[in-house]
């Protein structure tokens, strides 16, 4: 279920000082991906975010909170400041809008054709390798098309991530959804990889 969110306020950016650090979901910050920092909005989920000055918009992956300067909405990374033409004066007029991340896919797939990326739907994040296969057991016996478990290494720990695809088409994105949604899985994650 989609928050219903559209508001007015001013963005900020933030970068280099972050770059590399732990997110709020406990992904590494990178300043040249699109994301933001949100009080409210539910982590990870999208939005869209437009620039009243110049009527740019860019769609963003809330994926950390803040930003808890001033009465700032939002605190965009350095490539969604820069495409909204604000990363030079460092604050601007915005409105941010909450999507779906169906409705955010087709960027997200641009994005990731860019970078030589495919798009995978991640059903989930976990700590234990256990956890992983159970999750990927439950998606087998349901005829569901097979997962693969990746294994993210980082200096101090593993985790292991279940996912489906290359997700094709938009689709391809819903009928998956749904077909997980009767499992039980519900709002999983589009991630290039």
């Amino acid at each position: 279920r989609l928050v219903r969110y559209l508001k007015k306020g001013v963005a900020s950016w933030y970068g280099p000082g972050f770059h590399g650090r732990k997110t709020a979901t406990g992904e590494i910050f990178n300043m040249y991906e699109m994301t933001a920092a949100h009080k409210t909005l539910p982590i990870p989920s999208y939005a869209e975010v437009t620039n009243l000055e110049n009527n740019k918009t860019v769609v963003v992956k809330i994926n950390d909170r803040g930003p808890y300067v001033g009465n700032r909405l939002l605190d965009l990374s350095y490539a969604a400041a820069k495409k909204l033409g604000i990363q030079s004066e460092g604050t601007g007029k915005v409105t941010v809008k909450a999507i779906s991340p169906l409705q955010a896919l087709p960027h997200i797939q641009k994005v990731a054709e860019s970078q030589h990326k495919k798009v995978y739907l991640q059903l989930g994040s976990f700590g234990s390798q256990k956890k992983a296969l159970s999750l990927h057991r439950k998606i087998a016996s349901n005829h569901l098309p097979s997962a693969t478990i990746i294994a993210a290494k980082s200096k101090k720990s593993t985790s292991y991530k279940v996912q489906l695809g290359p997700i094709q088409s938009p689709e391809n994105a819903v009928q998956l959804s749904a077909q997980l949604a009767r499992i039980g899985i519900k709002n999983p994650e589009f991630v290039a990889d």
